[in-house]
């Protein structure tokens, strides 16, 4: 327990020293699986709609797989949004030094 507390003691510096590899790391993960599932959300739709045939057999199956697949595509958008502004301070703060 007591390790944990001097971690968090030191989290300001440990970003003041390695900020610059925090951001780009996690600016490439938040980017790369925000495209993925983008990827995934959007391929189903096109297949469902593609075959035409698969549309659920009730109103409601139809309206919440509708606003799931919304809703993991926002969420998924605002992941590689996020990514980019991570990406973006890194080399910010990579350049400026």
């Amino acid at each position: 327990m007591d390790e944990l507390i001097r971690i968090i003691e030191r989290f300001p510096e440990l970003l003041d020293n390695h900020g610059t590899e925090f951001c780009l790391i996690t600016g490439t993960v938040f980017c790369f699986v925000g495209y993925i599932g983008a990827h995934c959300v959007n391929r189903r739709q096109f297949y469902r709609r593609q075959r035409g045939s698969g549309t659920p057999p009730t109103y409601f199956q139809a309206w919440s797989t509708s606003m799931a697949e919304t809703f993991l595509g926002f969420v998924f958008i605002g992941s590689m949004m996020f990514g980019f502004l991570c990406l973006f301070a890194g080399i910010v703060d990579w350049i400026d030094g």
